[in-house]
């Protein structure tokens, strides 16, 4: 291979350890280093802070990877010690318990029918019309305020024009020689002549690991049918090399898919890194570093400015609206107007409905509130988002901001948003993209191999407590430096277009003002973060005992003999009333939400993938499999984690089987089911 891919490192006899504390955050001498010393360390964390005694630093790591499986365990623990000896904490406890997800149910479907109402309205919008009309409106407020004496405006730093150069395929450089570039004679720009637009670049990193090509070839044709491919759009194949023909399944798609796209380029991450977790994570992070950066700093692609490059990345399987990119250059541009393009991130709804009614009912009945909510809340600009799977962000702030992905976590899309949160001084905000992208469902050949595959994708995603150790020692190290900014970013920090106030006239690079901690939006991103695990791992065990005790009291009650001032008198008179008309109402709103539910269905596979009674199978199999779902797929994994935290930090990922393609399983399976009728028949 060439130099782009870099050498091969033999796989070590020792598993990789993946840090779940430290994430870069190990003391060392900072100070004594230049910017350009501290940058090729690619440390991810704050680390100008004086080293501590180890048996310290072990210990208060021990206690920060305990903390979630302690919450866990405490929770059930105090329900069944005050449902005996104090009811009235108990109740008050489980009434606020239902309350709250009464109000996520309710936001779901406030925020949903927002969110359904804006993808109706955008199917029909020309981004790039749109997108004109904004600038004007901009630069017409721009002129105005230039007029009254203003000397800066929202598009001060939007005038520049770059003359963008056309260079010969034989001065291209020896290290790109694999890629195939895409001829720009006979291209059609479909009348967008604005040289704003045209010169956005999308690289869209496509880590995988012992995927079906099939899936690749469905993920590139979705691609290729952007209206920007041929000129905007290059994919980046991430590849790993310890996966068996990769190499070769790269250079059939570069082959195949060459001429669709802008360009399209591979990499492949070696095995057995020190320091690394393999996984999407690292991948991305090679591809990032070794493919996009070697590729943008090349002499022969020099007609690409850095500055409107938009990297994405996504799961294998991930298959976008035919607009998805329009929309993505229209967010940017936008937030390039204003100079917010290097502290965003932009993230389109994750629908995992390709193969919905081919999985069993258990994966089914987990997926209609997780995908709702995540489909609602991007439409909350109130809400601190959590990147998911396939998002994007400008190249600028991987470079200066993030220096690319960790390559130590499993869960790379929660970590890089908290990450990015941290070291951007609490200024990043994701931003919704209107159209959903949607993907598979685990399965497999079988039931309940199918149901194994999502046990398997449940414990990956429930490493998220992984997280915490990280978030509690960010927390700590900004209350002690009074800001989240890493120094390591610091240096670089006014390149990202954060305006920080201050009244020093020293504003030397190294000595520039940092941005204070923001702390209402740590805390709602805090929460954000815990609660998911903490909902999910707890929501079963609080309604089991909740009806428990509710008939256990109900049973010992006597009128006769009972006062007010017996708490078994307001238990029966007060708080059951009260947990039953909050269980009716949560009743009563399922029904919308898989109304809401089957309307996304029919978005992503067509009318005719089901009938328009199905919601009232979705709507029983709800009632049916929720419990054993919740307590196989939620539960369980989510104690897994937890526990397997306090005494472990090697971690391995764990790929889940997706189906060949939905769309070849149906035809399969409609063969196999007339060739058995025909069999019938003539019998």
């Amino acid at each position: 291979m060439t130099d782009l891919l870099g050498p091969t490192v033999p796989t070590p006899k020792t598993p990789v350890s993946m840090s779940i504390v430290d994430d870069g955050l190990q003391p060392f001498e900072e100070g004594l280093k230049s910017p350009q010393e501290v940058k090729s360390t690619h440390h991810h964390g704050l680390s100008s802070f004086k080293p501590s005694h180890s048996s310290t630093r072990a210990f208060n790591n021990f206690i920060l990877r305990s903390l979630p499986a302690f919450v866990l365990t405490l929770t059930p623990a105090f329900l069944i010690y005050t449902g005996f000896y104090s009811p009235a904490y108990f109740f008050s406890f489980t009434i606020l318990y239902n309350l709250y997800t009464l109000y996520i149910l309710t936001y779901i479907l406030y925020f949903g029918f927002i969110a359904w109402g804006n993808l109706r309205k955008n199917k029909s919008v020309n981004f790039y019309q749109k997108y004109l009309m904004k600038q004007k409106s901009i630069m017409k407020a721009s002129s105005t305020l230039k007029s009254v004496g203003s000397s800066t405006g929202p598009t001060a730093s939007y005038d520049e024009t770059t003359s963008s150069s056309e260079d010969d395929e034989d001065e291209r450089n020896s290290r790109f020689t694999h890629r195939r570039r895409n001829s720009k004679s006979g291209e059609n720009k479909s009348e967008r002549t604005d040289d704003q637009w045209n010169k956005v670049v999308h690289f869209v990193i496509i880590p995988n690991y012992n995927e079906r090509e099939s899936i690749l070839r469905q993920s590139l044709n979705s691609l290729a049918q952007q209206s920007i491919a041929k000129r905007q759009i290059i994919p980046v194949l991430a590849m790993e090399a310890r996966e068996q023909g990769g190499e070769a399944k790269a250079k059939r798609l570069v082959s195949d898919y060459g001429l669709q796209f802008k360009d399209i380029i591979y990499s492949l991450h070696p095995s057995g890194v020190p320091d690394e977790t393999p996984g999407k994570g690292s991948n991305s992070n090679y591809a990032f570093q070794k493919g996009i950066r070697e590729y943008v700093e090349s002499s022969s692609v020099s007609e690409i400015d850095p500055n409107y490059i938009v990297v994405t990345v996504q799961d294998a399987d991930s298959i976008y609206h035919e607009n998805h990119f329009d929309s993505l250059t229209y967010s940017f541009l936008v937030s390039h107007m204003y100079g917010t393009q290097n502290l965003s991130i932009w993230q389109a709804p994750m629908v995992c409905y390709r193969n919905f009614n081919e999985v069993p009912a258990m994966s089914r009945a987990l997926a209609y509130l997780v995908t709702l909510h995540e489909f609602a809340a991007l439409n909350d600009d109130s809400f601190e988002n959590i990147s998911f799977s396939t998002y994007s962000t400008s190249f600028q702030f991987l470079l200066h901001g993030m220096n690319g992905w960790c390559p130590k976590y499993i869960t790379e899309d929660w970590h890089f948003t908290i990450r990015a949160f941290f070291n951007s001084g609490c200024m990043t905000r994701i931003y919704n993209l209107p159209f959903p992208i949607s993907c598979y469902s685990t399965q497999a050949e079988s039931y309940w191999g199918t149901i194994y595959e999502r046990i398997v994708q449940a414990k990956r995603h429930t490493l998220v407590f992984t997280e915490f150790p990280y978030f509690f020692k960010r927390i700590i190290l900004a209350m002690t430096h009074g800001t989240t900014v890493p120094p390591y970013v610091q240096p670089n920090y006014h390149l990202l277009g954060a305006k920080v106030e201050s009244n020093s006239d020293d504003l030397e690079e190294g000595n520039r003002p940092m941005p204070s901690v923001n702390w209402w939006r740590l805390i709602k991103l805090f929460w954000n973060v815990s609660s998911v695990n903490y909902i999910g791992g707890t929501q079963l065990m609080v309604v089991i005992l909740s009806v428990f005790f509710s008939q256990y009291y109900g049973y010992i009650y006597n009128p006769d003999t009972v006062t007010t001032e017996d708490p078994t008198y307001w238990v029966y008179n007060l708080w059951t009333p009260l947990l039953n008309f909050t269980n009716l109402l949560m009743f009563l709103a399922i029904p919308a939400v898989l109304f809401l539910n089957d309307k996304l269905i029919a978005y992503v596979n067509g009318r005719d993938y089901q009938s328009k009674w199905m919601i009232l199978r979705h709507w029983a199999e709800w009632w049916i499999f929720s419990p054993i779902a919740n307590a196989l797929l939620v539960i369980g994994p989510t104690y897994h984690s937890a526990f397997e935290m306090i005494f472990k930090d090697r971690y391995v990922f764990e790929r889940s089987t997706k189906p060949e393609a939905p769309h070849l399983f149906r035809k399969k399976k409609t063969a196999q089911q007339s060739a058995a009728s025909r069999t019938k028949l003539v019998d």
